[in-house]
């Protein structure tokens, strides 16, 4: 028989890396190998209590010594709270006490234990196991940039294992998480999460073209950290004109368009309201075509057209094409109505240029 010998002790998950979604429990595995004479305690704790696993299995080799193994089941969504599971193995025929710390995120000041014990030894279960997520960081709303007189950036990181993950800011290399908002993590019907986090800054600050940066980090280093980075692109501001087409034969209960074109821009998106007689008209109202690039040219143009019946015309309404653009610090206008120029009554146009 060999001589007195300590056990080798493990501890590992099953299986090793886990596909997202694929269970709703966790299973961990203690094994004690290699030890001799027979005898030997197998203990589970949980957050420093006691658990019970399953019973000790107990196995000989050809070269005498043993091993013995244990199994702790819990829920997926109690594995998910990051809690330490350890294992707690005692061989009294070598007086070895062995204790093995498991997490899903790895722990960094392992408890202190009495200097004839070992310290204990703590595995992150599946580090860079993980896809890596999908991160998306949306420039503000020409909306809100106009309306509301600052900018709403929006970061949405989709992938797996987010409920932990964290989203963080930066303005210019300056930590800006505080002053931001944040959801938490919404579960898809394909096993995926989505994660969601608003920051509101001044006009001001996103017209001076400062850099932002928002970064997905998961604490137990599941997935390597990523990062995405905005600023205010360079803008070139619209030409507009509002042209009133000549109708064949105008009649009272006829109908005719006003067209709002805007060209000459730069990024291509683009806002277009209408008013008559300074009340809105609701979009349903007018039509407007997506922006199209010009031929030559690194900008863009785009046509609103509004209906207009010609008695209303003829009654001397006004009406008022708004553009705004990345370019424009407000939503600026153009009035056209039948006493807007001294022409004949069906041939109005009038416009001003980008800057």
């Amino acid at each position: 028989y060999p001589e007195q010998l300590a056990p080798t002790v493990t501890l590992h998950i099953l299986p090793t890396c886990p596909s997202p979604g694929a269970s709703d429990t966790v299973t961990l595995l203690c094994s004690a190998s290699g030890y001799y004479p027979r005898g030997l305690q197998l203990t589970w704790q949980a957050g420093g209590k006691e658990r019970e696993g399953t019973q000790v299995r107990l196995l000989q080799g050809k070269d005498g010594r043993f091993s013995s193994s244990s199994n702790l089941t819990m829920s997926q969504a109690e594995w998910d709270k990051l809690g330490e599971y350890s294992c707690h193995v005692t061989h009294p025929g070598t007086g070895s006490t062995q204790l093995s710390t498991i997490s899903k995120s790895p722990s960094t000041s392992p408890p202190s234990l009495p200097s004839l014990q070992p310290l204990p030894s703590t595995t992150p279960s599946c580090q860079g196991s993980i896809p890596l997520p999908s991160l998306y960081l949306l420039k503000p709303s020409l909306e809100d940039l106009l309306t509301r007189g600052e900018a709403l950036l929006t970061c949405l990181a989709v992938g797996y294992e987010l409920g932990q993950a964290r989203l963080t800011w930066e303005l210019d290399g300056a930590n800006w998480t505080a002053n931001a908002t944040m959801g938490e993590a919404k579960k898809h019907s394909n096993q995926t999460q989505s994660l969601l986090s608003h920051l509101a800054i001044p006009r001001g600050v996103w017209d001076s073209r400062s850099s932002i940066l928002c970064r997905v980090t998961h604490p137990c280093s599941l997935f390597q950290d990523m990062e995405e980075t905005i600023w205010k692109p360079r803008a070139k501001a619209p030409s507009v004109s509002l042209v009133l087409p000549s109708p064949a034969r105008p009649s009272p209960n006829a109908e005719v368009w006003i067209t709002c074109e805007v060209s000459g821009f730069f990024p291509s998106e683009l806002l277009i309201k209408w008013k008559r007689d300074n009340h809105t008209i609701e979009p349903s109202g007018y039509i407007t075509l997506p922006p199209v690039a010009e031929e030559r040219n690194s900008t863009f143009s785009a046509q609103s057209y509004l209906k207009i019946p010609v008695s209303q015309w003829e009654s001397g309404a006004v009406y008022t094409c708004m553009v705004g653009h990345e370019s424009l610090r407000t939503l600026d206008s153009l009035e056209l109505s039948k006493v807007t120029q001294e022409t004949s009554p069906w041939e109005h146009s009038i416009s001003w240029d980008g800057l």
